[in-house]
């Protein structure tokens, strides 16, 4: 549903706080000012959220019991003098734990929103995400991926309880600063952007126990190196954003590589999808979170190091850290 520019007298409630940080995050009602004008207009958790995506489509499915659906109706106005296309991967969630939710494999309740707005147009429409059902101050996140960068993110409040404070980041040390003197499983590495500690370190069966269906489609074989002579390795890290500015931090997929014992990485091995949840992704200020990450090592050629350097062909003042797997 596309609708036109809003008059005077329709106008919402501006926002009396930036919206650029999630300390900042506009309250509840209130509407966000930049590229892009969006309102909160309703937020469904618990049963109500559970009905309305059971009525959506047959074929959404019920979360665990430790997770809760969030339906979030907005209002968007696109104020850019450009189109800008806004849908449910323009939006994330976050709240008390800092964990940044995504995309909700779910259908929302019509009107979905999805659509390429003109400049000056507006539309309403539903996104949905899961969140703990714990979560406390949860925050829309909107990062629309038509703009680039981060300068048209934005925070609104989900309700009207306290947006918890983000803890003081934690000053750098060099434990595993070296090849040959890695971290070993409980120490704690700290960087100027992130906090890790290396929490457990599995391979072959058991690793195959707890893939979900992506990486089990190998099958047991193939884990434990029958099929090919190469074993699975998942390494368990509890992570934080230690980054000094309030601001989304992304993890990439490819932080954490095998090196050999002089800590030069080992070229051809094969980073498969880790166990859930994955260490990967988007942290929110001082987020704190277990994740795992996954190898498909030949055996002749079992490495004994981890090194972690987010977008190392990227970073200018290199920071790495080594990590003995203990195998």
């Amino acid at each position: 549903m596309t609708l036109p520019l809003i008059a005077q007298s329709g106008t919402p409630t501006p926002a009396t706080l930036s919206g650029l940080t999630p300390d900042q995050a506009v309250t509840f009602g209130a509407t966000t000012v930049g590229p892009l004008e969006i309102t909160v207009l309703q937020v469904l958790t618990g049963p109500d959220a559970d009905a309305a995506l059971m009525a959506a489509s047959p074929f959404n499915q019920p979360l665990l019991e430790t997770l809760t659906p969030v339906v979030v109706s907005l209002r968007v106005v696109n104020r850019a003098p450009v189109p800008v296309h806004v849908g449910n991967d323009d939006f994330a969630l976050t709240g008390s734990t800092g964990i940044v939710r995504r995309y909700l494999d779910s259908r929302p309740p019509d009107p979905v929103l999805d659509i390429t707005l003109q400049p000056g147009e507006g539309t309403e429409g539903n996104v949905v995400f899961s969140s703990g059902v714990d979560e406390l101050g949860r925050i829309l996140i909107s990062d629309p991926s038509g703009l680039g960068g981060d300068w048209a993110v934005r925070y609104l409040r989900l309700d009207d309880s306290t947006v918890v404070p983000v803890a003081a980041p934690q000053a750098p040390n060099t434990v595993g600063a070296s090849a040959a003197a890695p971290a070993g499983i409980g120490d704690l590495v700290v960087t100027t952007d992130w906090a890790l500690t290396l929490l457990d370190v599995i391979t072959g069966a058991a690793v195959f126990d707890i893939v979900d269906y992506r990486t089990g489609a190998l099958g047991p074989e193939d884990a434990v190196g029958e099929s090919d002579g190469s074993v699975w390795v998942a390494l368990r890290f509890a992570i934080t954003n230690n980054s000094p500015e309030p601001i989304l931090t992304t993890l990439p997929a490819n932080a954490f590589v095998l090196t050999d014992t002089e800590g030069t990485p080992i070229p051809d091995m094969i980073t498969i999808t880790p166990p859930r949840p994955d260490a990967s992704g988007s942290y929110g200020p001082g987020a704190t979170r277990d994740g795992w990450v996954a190898f498909d090592i030949p055996g002749e050629k079992m490495p004994t190091l981890v090194r972690f350097l987010p977008f190392a062909p990227f970073t200018a003042s290199a920071d790495a850290r080594f990590f003995t797997t203990g195998e």
